[in-house]
């Protein structure tokens, strides 16, 4: 089985053996470190594959060479029997399918294609103005087969800011179509990224700053329109990599657009518990900029209610009247209150439902304000439960 990449061109041989040598044609390669192929072909020469190079109407074989260097075995790489200046030691962690991955993106940089002959199959003659590298194995014909794990096949299901989206699961991030970036063991995406803006790159062709990805992509989804993708992305649970996206930070200074929000809305309704935390916060944190800082007047029981309330909170210990407190029609549905610029904002809604629902929202708000927990984390848990107990003691007048 032969796997043979082709483009236009003639290959020096000069550069086939000479580290850091990278003249491409192309504007924009994906590699520039003019060190791929020499690992390449240390990597399919000691897994047993032949290669062969057609530069023009020339032909260059390649094979290995035992050496001993100060008392240790090695490989030399040899091309036409000359030696080159590297063994099989280069790049001897690589694996094979990053052999492969090498060689689709040479190929790719100068404009070129990929394709298979069998064993029967007559190869191509060396011809002007063409490079062929060919390469006979059963393994890598097998890498070829499952070339899209590692390198993206087909058009993105969505465009979004920094990344296209493809659909189904995937192990890792990629940028131009190439894998570079695996998930740590049993991590997994729910959708496959593929990166567009710049990467920098080491010269294995991996992310030199992989722990910026998940901020980029969410800074993506962030403006992302289609709800759909939406509707799943921020609900996904803890076993795939988007649930642990930081909505909040983002370095990119991208504004949640009004389909973000609109969905997060709709999730919170529904599937409060499965949506993500910092997508909820992003979305209260809108919220919270509309607000306008007039009191709605209060009707009806609503003054008796709120004056109820307050003094409630004041024997559990909360002086929720140190803050103002202003009741608003603004927070949107389901949103009972809200704390921002040293206010305490109540919707109209915890009034609907008595005193009690008044006061522990008032008694939230003040938390927020006053000892600055955020929703759901774990020190307002902790909070919370150190006055249960605190309480409780009282009541009983002595200490757990």
């Amino acid at each position: 089985m032969h796997v043979i990449f082709e483009n236009d061109g003639e290959i020096d041989p000069a550069a086939i053996g000479t580290f850091g040598v990278s003249v491409k044609e192309s504007d924009d390669p994906i590699g520039f470190f003019g060190t791929g192929l020499k690992y390449a072909l240390a990597i399919l020469l000691r897994t047993g594959h032949k290669v062969t190079i057609q530069s023009g109407t020339s032909k260059h074989r390649f094979a290995l060479k035992d050496a001993k260097i100060r008392g240790q075995d090695f490989q030399i790489v040899t091309m036409d029997r000359q030696e080159l200046g590297f063994t099989t030691q280069v790049g001897k962690t690589w694996e094979l399918w990053m052999a492969y991955r090498e060689l689709h993106c040479n190929c790719r940089d100068e404009g070129g294609s990929v394709f298979v002959a069998d064993r029967n199959q007559e190869l191509p003659k060396p011809a002007p103005g063409k490079t062929r590298v060919i390469v006979s194995g059963e393994d890598f014909r097998n890498e070829h087969e499952r070339r899209s794990s590692f390198l993206l096949i087909g058009d993105p299901w969505l465009k979004l800011k920094n990344c296209d989206v493809h659909e189904g699961e995937s192990r890792g991030v990629f940028y131009r179509g190439v894998l570079i970036h695996r998930f740590p063991k049993a991590e997994v995406s729910r959708f496959t990224y593929n990166v567009t803006g710049h990467v920098d790159l080491t010269e294995d062709r991996t992310a030199k700053l992989p722990f910026m990805f998940p901020y980029l992509i969410a800074s993506s989804i962030l403006s992302a329109e289609d709800e759909t993708f939406l509707n799943e992305v921020l609900a996904l649970d803890n076993k795939y990599y988007e649930h642990h996206f930081d909505f909040r930070e983002n370095a990119w200074g991208t504004k949640p657009a009004a389909p973000f929000l609109k969905t997060v809305e709709k999730l919170a309704q529904h599937a409060a518990a499965r949506t993500s935390i910092s997508a909820q916060m992003v979305y209260k944190a809108a919220k919270r900029s509309e607000l306008a800082p007039a009191t709605t007047t209060l009707v009806g029981v609503e003054a008796e209610i709120l004056a109820k309330a307050v003094t409630f909170c004041h024997g559990l210990g909360f002086p929720v009247d140190q803050y103002p407190i202003i009741v608003t029609d603004a927070l949107g549905p389901h949103i009972l209150g809200m704390a921002e610029n040293e206010r305490i904002y109540v919707s109209r809604l915890a009034f609907m439902q008595g005193t009690k629902r008044v006061a522990g929202t008032l008694i939230e708000e003040f938390i927020h304000l006053r000892y600055k927990y955020e929703d759901e984390s774990r020190g307002m848990q902790e909070f919370l439960l150190d006055r249960l107990v605190h309480l409780g003691e009282q009541m009983h007048g002595e200490t757990v």
